[in-house]
């Protein structure tokens, strides 16, 4: 709560809202890393195919 002079003194971060976002975004970017390396192992398969 507030002081007598009308200053709060405490913190504005919500630790939990911030942990998930940050495991959000862990997922996120975990997700678009296995993205990328399916599709690069496309390319590769492609690449494979064309040279027959």
């Amino acid at each position: 709560m507030a002081d007598d002079q009308g200053y709060y003194d405490g913190s504005n971060v919500n630790l939990i809202v911030e942990l998930a976002d940050a495991r959000e975004a862990q997922r996120s970017y975990e997700a678009n890393l296995r993205m990328f390396d399916q599709s690069r192992q496309m390319a590769r398969n492609l690449i494979e195919l064309l040279k027959r």
